[in-house]
């Protein structure tokens, strides 16, 4: 996927004038790889992510997919938010297979292929639950499962685990790099959390503060492996970022973007 020049503006409620959100962003996103975006509160990634999505389009510039102009959702192209958009009167089941059932596609063999997933993600016996019987983890497994459900080859995620304790998000990124190694897919992942960048992302993308712009990338070669996060390089790349964003980490937070 190729951003070429995107600038993204809102228009304020009372049309007193615009707010920019992105400034400008240019970058060439290469498939099969994981990048991480992060910056600070305001900085636009939520934006940059939609726009990926094909859900808004750019003020300026334009975001392309396989070659060509990305002007509405793509099927292969998933979206997790940060909420998980769970529907609360739908089992984990019929959440899990929504995507396939709102395209039609709810063919024997893509049944066979959500059980699957769910089995790979811990979740089988789980299917004739709802979302209020589940906890957070498994709230954001399910999410997952329906992503994976509509074989994406690129897959989108929104602060996915901001509102995951501390272990539960370790295992939840763990899990991440397995789906991705797995499905030999392209991932990214919006987040505010250094350490889950450093830890997901192959190329870490560094936002300025709003108007948000590209402030640096850094490529992790070390990304994918487990261990990662006990290395002398895991702390380097964080101790790194983190003085990227020392004029605004103040700003920092768990919440969402715009």
């Amino acid at each position: 996927m190729l951003l070429k020049n995107i600038a993204i503006h809102y228009q304020q409620k009372n049309q007193s004038g615009e707010v920019v959100a992105v400034k400008q962003f240019d970058y060439q996103f290469q498939s099969g790889k994981t990048y991480a975006i992060i910056g600070p509160s305001g900085c636009g990634k939520s934006s940059i992510l939609l726009s990926m999505a094909g859900l808004i389009q750019p003020t300026m510039g334009t975001v392309e997919y396989m070659g060509l102009p990305l002007l509405q959702p793509h099927s292969a192209i998933s979206l997790i938010l940060q909420d998980y958009g769970l529907f609360p009167w739908k089992t984990v089941w019929e959440n899990a297979t929504l995507g396939l059932a709102l395209r039609g596609k709810m063919t024997e063999q893509k049944v066979e292929q959500v059980q699957q997933i769910l089995k790979f993600l811990g979740l089988h016996e789980l299917g004739k639950r709802y979302p209020k019987e589940l906890s957070g983890g498994q709230r954001q497994r399910v999410a997952i499962a329906r992503a994976l459900a509509t074989n994406p080859q690129l897959l989108l995620m929104d602060e996915p685990l901001s509102a995951l304790d501390a272990l539960t998000r370790e295992a939840m990124q763990d899990l991440l790099l397995d789906i991705w190694q797995r499905q030999q897919l392209t991932l990214v992942i919006v987040t505010h959390n250094i350490e889950e960048a450093v830890f997901l992302g192959q190329e870490i993308i560094v936002m300025t503060s709003s108007p948000g712009e590209i402030r640096s990338v850094f490529n992790n070669p070390y990304c994918g492996d487990h261990t990662f996060r006990s290395s002398n390089h895991f702390y380097q790349y964080c101790s790194d970022i983190r003085k990227q964003l020392l004029p605004t980490i103040d700003s920092l937070g768990g919440g969402k973007d715009e």
